[in-house]
């Protein structure tokens, strides 16, 4: 029988076999060598590790054999991300977004960016997974994005990623201590139902919770003394709210949108909680709050029909609002200091911020998508001249949601539309950044 030290040398030699066979995978526009190598960096060490390690250090034997086990999981997942299971033009601006606000200090380079795959998987399930550490032997952090395989072309539902975009933010070492100070302030402050697990425990068993969740509390056996040591976590709940509002200041309007539709669509009633996850009708309420503040809920585009199909569209989200009181967790003042906090944080990383100015191109990019042509803002000139503006494919995403509501384009021509526009806009970046 092969010694544990052999076992492990034989499959390192196995790893890279599969290793290998990744490269006939094609993962967006840059392919699989960055993935290979970077790979290849950390099996060559955990061989390199394994190799000067004495047979009877089984402690150390055992280290290297959770570092084989984490790399082979980290090849499969690769090996799932082929660039037909998702839509890439939307992808690619995420990664941009992502990559800013998560590049790191390396011995090689102080703005190391990492290295992001995407793959698809059955459920609605959208997640961003970060590393938490990187393994000294790398060059750097692997991010992988995960879509629902059955909603990869529904462009408009995946402004929901910048939930995931804060949660990738909060796991970066550079900016917890941030986030945390924004939270210990303004959603944590002094009196409010966010200061502490205690008090925020209180409002889950206060007497005038709704009869849905005094139901759910009941049938789980679930106490007020130890609710956030037995049934849910604290920081995990402060977390998800935190994320709601960088995924609002990252995506806009699309976010709100993309939040009641998830969010309502697996609890209609809004008063589902989960152990990392609050009640949804205080995050949709927060949303809501949010948008009022950041005065996205109003449109002065210039251009009446716009203008009243933005309110339309704005009107229909607020009907999402409970009006049961117990739903405000967050004052409009604490609301308003953390998203300024946060905005500061994300102006540091462009193209994170959600960018201004969509009231003026809305009048054109809903005319497209009425004439079903993918909504760029292409034009031609008095002289004839042809006009390709550059538009931020969040302006493309929230006239789909505002064209989406007058119900006059079928769902998946309309996602279509949208995501061939940012497919062109992706085209037209490629090409103005080439030489001259």
């Amino acid at each position: 029988m092969a010694s544990s030290k052999a076992f492990l040398l034989q499959e390192c030699h196995n790893v890279r076999d599969v290793l290998d066979e990744t490269l006939r995978y094609k993962y967006g526009g840059e392919g699989s060598k960055d993935f290979y190598e970077e790979c290849l960096i950390r099996l060559d060490s955990t061989k390199a590790g394994i190799e000067q390690t004495p047979d009877q250090d089984h402690d150390q034997l055992t280290a290297f054999s959770i570092q084989l086990r984490r790399l082979t999981y980290l090849i499969a997942r690769i090996e799932r991300s082929s660039i037909g299971e998702y839509s890439w033009p939307f992808v690619e601006e995420l990664k941009e977004m992502a990559a800013s606000i998560c590049a790191e200090v390396t011995l090689t380079h102080d703005r190391t960016l990492p290295k992001i795959h995407v793959l698809s998987e059955g459920g609605l399930r959208y997640a961003i997974d970060p590393e938490q550490s990187r393994p000294s032997a790398s060059r750097r952090k692997i991010l992988t994005i995960v879509l629902p395989r059955t909603l990869k072309h529904f462009v408009l539902l995946h402004s929901i990623l910048g939930h995931e975009i804060g949660h990738a933010i909060w796991a970066h070492a550079k900016h917890q201590n941030r986030l945390k100070q924004i939270r210990d302030a303004h959603l944590s402050r002094s009196g409010s139902v966010l200061e502490t697990p205690d008090a925020t425990a209180a409002r889950m068993f206060d007497s005038n919770v709704p009869f849905m969740v005094r139901q759910s509390l009941m049938s789980k056996g679930a106490k007020q003394g130890d609710f956030f040591t037995r049934t849910a976590d604290w920081d995990a709940w402060i977390e998800e709210l935190l994320c709601d509002l960088i995924g609002l200041l990252t995506f806009g309007p699309s976010y709100v949108a993309a939040a009641c539709h998830l969010l309502l669509a697996i609890d209609p009633t809004g008063m589902k909680y989960g152990p990392d996850h609050p009640p949804v009708a205080w995050r949709l309420n927060m949303l809501l709050d949010a948008s009022s503040i950041l005065g996205l809920d109003v449109v002065s585009s210039s251009h009446s029909p716009t203008d009243e199909a933005a309110q339309a569209f704005w009107s229909e989200l607020k009907t999402k609002r409970n009006i049961d009181s117990w739903c405000d967790v967050i004052d409009r003042p604490a609301l308003k200091d953390a998203l300024s906090e946060l905005s500061l944080l994300l102006n540091d990383h462009p193209p994170a911020p959600y960018p201004l100015g969509a009231d003026t191109l809305l009048p054109g990019l809903i005319a497209d998508l009425k004439n079903l042509v993918p909504p760029v803002g292409f034009s031609i000139a008095d002289d004839d001249s042809l006009r390709c503006p550059t538009i931020d494919f969040r302006h493309i995403l929230y006239a789909g949601w505002i064209q989406g509501h007058s119900n006059t384009i079928g769902q998946k021509d309309l996602n279509r539309l949208c995501e061939h526009a940012i497919m062109q806009q992706r085209a037209l970046k490629m090409f103005t950044a080439l030489p001259a």
